[in-house]
């Protein structure tokens, strides 16, 4: 195994801290939860969005239905 795959690996096991991502990163990360069927990691992330006062509209097309719609765009 070389380094950069090493590096990789040590990137792709660390956890996140939800609550310390910006609204962006935390989508992006949601996005990453539902294709992997993470479902506590997204109710968490859901949660986290509407106490950052994002409107239940705003969570439902923008961190879960885009995200989903996002990926059948780049994989169909």
């Amino acid at each position: 195994m070389d380094r950069e795959t090493e590096i990789v690996d040590e990137l792709d096991d660390e956890e996140f801290i939800l609550s310390e991502l910006n609204d962006e990163e935390l989508v992006e990360q949601m996005h990453d939860d539902l294709y992997d069927g993470l479902k506590e990691e997204i109710e968490e992330g859901t949660n986290i969005l509407l106490a950052r006062n994002w409107s239940a509209e705003n969570v439902l097309n923008k961190a879960l239905v885009g995200g989903d719609a996002d990926r059948r765009c780049r994989f169909s």
